[in-house]
């Protein structure tokens, strides 16, 4: 094989070793630079840039170094010898990168220099290529240990990323090359990817995009005992967070939650193990597939082994936080991490005095494995969680300490989910316990529509569900008008806690009379009636709709005054003294209004017998009245009869008269009409047949302008015979034309001239007399028939008036014995709530 062409001058590192006080120059750092661009180079370039920057105090020319761009040409040699190696197509190479974006040596190249600036001789493109290639692994090696160097600096990692550095690192992740490069792709993997997300967030998505994920996962695979797995597992420990990574690592990497169980299952010790159990909590937080594949996988009982160290190990709680994250967003997993036994220990870890930092962490665990699974449930109580809870609650200080504050809500959620339970177990455990108490103590407090509300809320429902006897404790312990205080306080804009309240209301109050009527006293039946529609079990006696106007104006009028109390109030304590203070002086108003509505009763009943007393004398007027009117009504009935009579007989001798000159008149009148009718018959058929042979001429004329020889003489002929006729018709119907008509005109004046005859005169003037008479006496009766009218609407609305003030007397005496009832009904109501108050 071909060596490097000697060094022209000494180099900086055999300077160095002769001065080790010595530290490199810009111009140094300049120089050595400038030799990347010769391949030639390399070798000499990259063992003093390590040199260089092999220092972990020296800052300075860490910066300086990455300052002057040797980034993207340290890249460069990377993609170099990835592209010899593994091809164009390889993620690093020259090619892959043009593709994915241009590198940093691009822009380098824009200001001014070109690829023929990368100068080479010859020597190390003339040497085979086993020997180039053995000659670029060491190249490769020190290239990745000066980056490694370089990324030591928090600053640098940018630049590298942005160098295009990341990509070939992952492909030198290949464990088939040498162990130097694989192992430092990895370190320098490790460095890129500490730090703040949003600087290694696109690290994180060149790991991915480049298959490193992959790469990594076959590093772990080679065991717990071997160190490139170790620091494979703490890159993957670092990139797991990302969501996309999450899901390569199941579905793209068989065998990677094996080989995360072998390492956890490893005795001892190391930070490999802390590594492993990262990234596992990493890869199954807010992914339900990965933890159903982990547990698949048999890790749940190697990480849930952890949990056996001692509480101030950094193991034991991330293995803490590992029994949340499994529990979380699923129920599936609860029994796997439950038959492991951890359960007791995780309670031992709530207020641990060796390590009270872990207190929130092992609360939360407590409060998911305490959500679905049973014997979850049983396990943390027989272990004295509720005890500790209990005493989390009552050192809350809600107005102080904001952690202590969500703590404590993370407590009451626990015993939440501890309450909700098929068999009622839990809320039997949680009344022995006496928690309420405990909760009370921060739900009076807690302001309107916080975290600390909600989940109090939710207890109340889940400590009462099907649970009378619970029930009962809650209104013992004086916590039903601060549940309703919270629905209270959001009804108007029916906000998402206000419903939630009104739910647990109603559990609260299912199948107990007495909190009923509490909540019924304090809030109205509204409030009660809604409470239990929506909370109470099913089959619950829900009271109906008072239809009474003025008891449902006062129900309306009590719920919009507790609204506006629960608006002012600080929280449900300040809430529940002040419904009570407006309950007493409902109270104290509604019973005054009692004896004044008693006393005015008195009044009324006095008023009502000199009233009723005044309605009958009304009655009898009605009724004396009522018989005048009939009289009076049967006196005009028998006048209009007589009247009516004598109409009918002179219409009699009218229609006599008048039947005797229509038959005089009659006959002449008829042939008078039908000679009349025969003339216009006449008339009519001449005109039609003139207009016939008009049309039939002008017909003629048309055919004859086109006709000629005979057949135009033969319809001249027609046309001349055709004239003839229309004229004789036009000749008849002119007056006296025709001797027909002439007469019948003559007839017709002969019987005009007999109906005047003087003995039809004399008729005709007989039956105009009958008619006057006849009209005089139909006159008279109508007015007859009028009175009658008159008289008889008389008698009606006399009969309608004694019949009404005897129905009004019959119903205010109904109405008083009504009101005497209902009085007596109140008091004897009264008088049994007094005695019951006092048993």
């Amino acid at each position: 094989s071909h060596s490097l062409r000697p060094r022209a001058r000494p180099s900086w590192c055999r300077v160095q070793r002769e001065n080790l006080a010595m530290a490199p120059s810009e111009d140094d750092i300049k120089i050595c630079i400038e030799k990347l661009r010769d391949e030639d180079l390399w070798m000499e370039a990259t063992e003093e840039l390590t040199e260089m920057t092999g220092d972990k105090d020296d800052e300075e020319t860490r910066l300086a170094v990455a300052r002057e761009d040797a980034c993207p040409w340290l890249g460069r040699i990377l993609a170099t010898f990835i592209e010899l190696r593994f091809g164009d197509d390889a993620p690093g190479s020259p090619k892959r990168s043009s593709l994915d974006k241009r590198s940093s040596v691009d822009a380098i190249d824009e200001d001014g220099n070109n690829d023929d600036d990368v100068r080479s001789d010859g020597a190390l493109s003339m040497m085979s290529s086993e020997a180039r290639m053995q000659e670029l692994e060491q190249v490769v090696i020190n290239t990745l240990q000066c980056l490694i160097n370089l990324s030591r600096s928090k600053k640098n990692r940018k630049e590298i990323a942005d160098a295009g550095c990341v990509a070939p690192a992952c492909t030198l992740l290949d464990l088939t090359l040498r162990r130097e490069i694989h192992d430092r792709a990895v370190m320098l993997l490790i460095n890129c990817c500490t730090g703040p997300i949003q600087y290694t967030g696109p690290v994180h998505d060149i790991v991915e995009d480049s298959e490193g994920v992959q790469k990594l996962v076959e590093m772990i695979k080679l065991g717990p005992d071997h160190p490139t797995a170790h620091r494979a597992v703490q890159v993957l420990s670092l990139v797991s967070v990302d969501p996309e990574i999450k899901d390569i690592f199941r579905d793209k990497c068989m065998g990677g939650f094996e080989a995360l169980r072998a390492m956890l299952e490893r005795p001892g010790g190391g930070l490999f193990l802390k590594h492993a159990a990262l990234t596992v909590n990493h890869l199954c937080d807010e992914n339900v597939p990965n933890k159903i594949a982990f547990m698949e996988s048999g890790g749940v009982p190697a990480m849930m082994r952890l949990m056996g160290r001692p509480p101030d190990d950094p193991l034991t709680a991330i293995a803490l936080d590992a029994v949340t994250i499994l529990a979380e967003d699923n129920d599936e997993v609860d029994e796997a991490v439950a038959v492991t036994g951890v359960l007791p220990r995780v309670v031992e870890m709530i207020s641990n005095p060796e390590n009270p930092k872990l207190t929130q962490a092992a609360v939360t665990a407590v409060m998911h494995m305490a959500r679905d699974y049973k014997d979850a449930k049983r396990m943390l109580t027989s272990a004295g969680v509720i005890s500790k809870l209990k005493r989390i609650i009552d050192e809350c200080a809600i107005e102080e300490s904001p952690e202590s504050v969500h703590l404590a809500q993370m407590c009451v959620s626990s015993l939440t989910n501890i309450a909700i339970d098929t068999e009622y177990w839990g809320q039997a455990e949680l009344a022995e316990e006496n928690v309420l108490t405990n909760v009370r103590s921060v739900f009076q407090s807690a302001p309107a529509e916080s975290k600390m509300a909600q989940v109090c809320v939710a207890f109340v429902y889940a400590y009462t569900a099907g649970n009378s006897d619970n029930g009962w404790t809650v209104r013992e312990a004086g916590l039903l008008p601060v549940v309703a205080f919270h629905h209270l306080r959001g009804r108007d804009k029916k906000t998402r806690e206000s419903k939630e309240a009104l739910v647990s209301l109603g559990a609260a109050v299912d199948d107990d009379e007495e909190s009923q009527d509490l909540i019924a006293s304090l809030f109205g039946e509204t409030v009660l009636r809604e409470c239990l529609k929506v909370g109470a079990a099913k089959g619950t006696y829900v009271p109906l709709e008072n239809r009474d106007e003025k008891t449902r104006a006062r129900e309306k009028q009590t719920l919009s005054e507790v609204c506006k109390i629960a608006g002012q109030a600080m929280n449900g304590a300040d809430f529940a003294a002040k419904a009570k203070k407006a309950y007493e002086d409902r109270k104290a108003k509604f019973t005054q209004d009692i004896f004044d509505a008693e006393a005015a009763l008195e009044r009324k009943l006095v008023e009502q017998l000199a009233a009723r007393e005044k309605e009958l004398k009304e009655a009898e007027n009605a009724r004396r009245e009522l018989r005048r009117a009939q009289a009076d009504a049967a006196n005009s009935r028998a006048d209009a009869k007589k009247e009516i009579n004598e109409a009918k007989a002179a219409r009699f001798e009218y229609d006599a008269a008048l039947r005797a000159l229509n038959a005089k008149q009659g006959t002449l009148i008829k042939e008078k009409e039908e000679a009349r009718r025969m003339i216009d018959e006449k008339i009519e058929t001449y005109r039609s047949e003139s207009d016939k042979l008009r049309n039939m001429i002008g017909v003629y004329e048309e055919t004859a302008a086109e006709a000629s020889g005979d057949a135009k003489k033969e319809i001249e002929r027609k046309i001349k015979t055709a004239k003839t006729a229309m004229g004789e018709y036009d000749k008849r119907l002119k007056p006296g034309g025709c001797n027909i008509v002439k007469g019948l005109e003559a007839q017709i004046a002969e019987l005009e001239k007999r109906l005047k005859d003087p003995a039809i005169d004399s008729l005709t003037e007989l039956v105009k007399e009958k008619e006057e008479i006849w009209k005089i006496e139909q006159a008279e009766a109508d007015e007859a028939e009028r009175v009658l009218k008159e008289k008889e609407q008389a008698e009606a609305w006399a009969r309608a008036n004694a019949e009404r003030e005897e129905r009004e007397a019959k119903e205010k005496k109904e109405r008083e014995e009504k009101e005497k009832r209902r009085l007596a009904k109140e008091k004897n109501k009264k008088k049994k709530k007094k005695k019951k108050k006092k048993e």
